[in-house]
């Protein structure tokens, strides 16, 4: 009886670990796609080129805006295979000038 007891008492014990285990491991998946969301911001926020869409979200205003706003020479940006990429400075000094 003792005996049979002390093996209900170890398999209560493992189910315990195995759920615990699984608790833990869906914790640190949570916190690893927190630490990734965390480190895609911080990339995003020291990105040296904005596109005209990322740009745009910035300020406000459509991808369209930024586009005219570049074809009328009021923002400087690099033009790579069609796509415009704004320098954020840049960007910052039009928004200065702007006000």
């Amino acid at each position: 009886m003792h005996e049979e007891q002390e093996k209900l008492n170890v398999q209560q014990v493992l189910e315990e670990l195995k759920r615990s285990t699984n608790e833990i491991q869906k914790s640190n998946l949570l916190l690893q796609k927190i630490c990734d969301s965390f480190r895609q911001q911080l990339n995003e926020q020291h990105k040296e080129f904005l596109s005209t869409k990322e740009a745009g979200e910035m300020i406000s205003k459509t991808k369209y805006t930024i586009l005219r706003w570049i074809k009328a020479g009021q923002i400087d940006a690099v033009c790579i295979n069609r796509r415009y990429f704004i320098n954020r400075s840049s960007l910052s000094r039009f928004i200065q000038h702007s006000k």
